[in-house]
C-alpha cells in the first residue's frame, strides 16, 4: 500500500490535506497528516474527521522563523526515520517538509498559488518532483526562481476541493449563536508572514472597520472575527470587550456553512474571499498587493473584490444597504471551473507506480 504524507502548515492547507487524504484513502493509500500548531489549522483538521501529528510554532522574527523551521524539520526526520519514510510528499509549499523530504529522498508534490511568497518559493519548487500551478498565474511572477521544475496547470482554484465537497448547514452557524445573513466574516491581515512588509506598530490594521461595522450596524448584525496569531486574537479580544457584538471563535466550524449564510465577508488575505465568492457572497480582499486570483474570479461574474481598507468602507455601505443585490448564483460559473483535486491524484499515482 503506498504512504501519502500530506503537512498542512494553514487552515487553508489543512482543508486541502482532509479532502485529499479522504479520496486517497478511498482509492487505497494511506496517508500521514502532519500539521503545525498554528492559527485554526488542527481545528480544522478535527472538523474534517483527521487526526495529525501536530508539531511546531509559527515564527514572528526571522530568528524565530529559522529556528522554529530547524526544529520542525528535526523532529520529521526522527519521526520518518523511527517509523518509515513515505512514498511522496505533498504540501502547499511547505519549506519545513520539503526540505525533509529533499534530505530523505521523498519526492515532492508541491502546490502552488502564491507567486508573492519570494522567501518561501525559492526554498521549495527548486526541490519539487512536480508543482501544481493555476493557469491564471503568469509564470514569469514566479521571482528569484530561476527555472521551474516539472509543472502542470488548472484552470480553477484550489479552494474549489472543498467548496465542491462540502454542505452548508445552518444548524452550524446556530452552534455559534448566529442567524441567517445577521453577521459579516473578518480575517485579519498576514502581518507576520514573510512577504508582509506592514509599516504599523499595531497587531492589525483591520481594528478601525471592525469598530465602524460594530458603531453603525450594531443593532442588525454581529460581527464574527478569525485573528490569526495571539497578538491579534488579545488585541481583538480587548476590543471585543470594549464595543461588544464581536465573536471571536477558538474553533473553526463549515466554511461552506459559515459563508453561505454570511451578509459579506473581508479579509486582509485572500483564501476566505476566494471561498466565499465561489458560493456567491461578496467578499472584500484587502491584501496590500495584486492578486491574479481576483482578475481570474471577477471576469467569470464572482463577487470578488479587492480595495484598500480605506475604499471597503464605501463598498461595505453599500451591500449593507441591499446584500441581497450584491449576492451572486454561482452554480454555473463554478461548472466551468476545474476541480483541482482529480490532477493532484493523478501527479500521485504516476509518482508512485513508477
Amino acid at each position: 500500500m503506498p504512504k501519502v504524507w500530506i503537512d498542512a502548515l494553514t487552515a487553508k492547507q489543512a482543508l486541502i490535506a482532509g479532502i485529499l487524504s479522504s479520496e486517497l484513502r478511498r482509492r487505497g493509500y494511506e496517508c500521514i497528516i502532519t500539521a503545525r500548531e498554528y492559527d485554526y489549522t488542527v481545528s480544522v483538521l478535527k472538523m474534517m474527521g483527521e487526526e495529525a501529528i501536530a508539531y511546531g510554532r509559527y515564527g514572528i522574527s526571522r530568528e524565530e522563523k529559522a529556528v522554529y523551521t530547524l526544529e520542525r524539520e528535526l523532529y520529521l526526520i526522527k519521526y520518518f526515520v523511527r517509523y518509515g519514510k513515505p512514498d511522496v510528499h505533498i504540501s502547499l509549499t511547505s519549506p519545513d517538509a520539503t526540505h525533509v523530504a529533499f534530505k530523505l529522498g521523498i519526492p515532492s508534490v508541491l502546490l502552488s498559488d502564491t507567486p508573492h511568497s519570494v522567501y518561501v518559493n525559492p526554498l521549495t519548487i527548486p526541490l519539487a518532483k512536480i508543482v501544481i500551478i493555476p493557469s491564471f498565474i503568469p509564470l514569469a511572477t514566479y521571482k528569484r526562481i530561476s527555472e521551474l521544475p516539472e509543472y502542470v496547470r488548472f484552470n480553477g482554484v484550489f479552494e474549489l476541493m472543498w467548496i465542491k465537497r462540502l454542505r452548508p448547514d445552518v444548524k452550524d452557524i446556530k452552534r455559534m449563536d448566529l442567524e441567517p445573513f445577521k453577521y459579516v466574516v473578518i480575517r485579519t491581515e498576514e502581518k507576520h508572514a514573510s512577504y508582509y512588509h506592514a509599516k504599523y506598530s499595531e497587531p492589525t490594521s483591520i481594528r478601525d472597520i471592525i469598530s465602524y461595522i460594530v458603531s453603525k450596524y450594531s443593532q442588525e448584525i454581529k460581527v464574527v472575527v478569525f485573528p490569526r496569531y495571539d497578538d491579534q486574537r488579545m488585541y481583538l479580544m480587548k476590543l471585543a470587550r470594549e464595543i461588544g457584538n464581536i465573536i471571536i471563535p477558538r474553533d473553526v466550524i463549515n466554511p461552506v456553512s459559515l459563508y453561505s449564510y454570511a451578509i459579506f465577508v473581508l479579509t486582509g488575505g485572500a483564501t476566505m474571499a476566494v471561498e466565499a465568492s465561489l458560493l456567491g457572497t461578496p467578499s472584500i480582499i484587502t491584501f496590500p498587493r495584486e492578486l491574479h486570483v481576483v482578475k481570474f474570479l471577477k471576469e467569470r461574474g464572482f463577487p470578488i473584490f479587492q480595495l484598500s481598507l480605506n475604499d471597503s468602507l464605501s463598498l461595505i455601505e453599500e451591500i449593507m444597504t441591499n446584500h441581497r443585490k450584491w449576492r451572486r448564483d454561482t452554480r454555473d460559473a463554478i461548472k466551468e471551473l476545474e476541480d483541482p483535486l482529480p490532477l493532484i491524484i493523478e501527479q500521485i499515482e504516476k509518482i508512485t507506480s513508477s
